[in-house]
């Protein structure tokens, strides 16, 4: 609930969530598996560890730190390379203009997957 909270009212990134909005909104719930840390390896080898719409992963570098679910991956499916996509959003998003983060030897990264439940499938409408 906590980042639920964050992502609506505090994600600098957006503005936040107005109450107009609230009739527009879908809610949706990612139950996450236990992340799976990553050895330290080659940014090629990492993009072979990962696989796109299944894994979530968490970066991590110092003080910054970002995550993805596996549903961020929709975004970067038509991109050339949709690994390098990803992990250069996801490390803009930590906070490297760059975006170059995830070839740091220093940072840190967990996979991890999801079960997600839409509104429709928490009422029981069977959606």
């Amino acid at each position: 609930m906590t980042n639920a909270v964050k992502a609506a009212f505090h994600d600098p990134r957006f503005a936040p969530v107005v109450p107009e909005e609230l009739d527009n909104l879908a809610l949706e719930i990612s139950v996450l598996t236990a992340p799976k840390r990553l050895g330290a390896m080659s940014p090629a080898d990492l993009r072979n560890s990962i696989e796109a719409g299944t894994h979530g992963v968490t970066l991590e570098c110092g003080s910054r730190r970002a995550v993805y679910l596996p549903q961020v991956w929709s975004h970067f499916e038509g991109s050339r390379d949709p690994h390098v996509a990803f992990l250069t959003s996801l490390s803009r998003k930590a906070g490297d203009r760059t975006g170059r983060l995830w070839t740091d030897a220093n940072t840190r990264f967990e996979t991890f997957e999801a079960t997600t439940f839409g509104e429709t499938e928490l009422a029981g409408d069977g959606g």
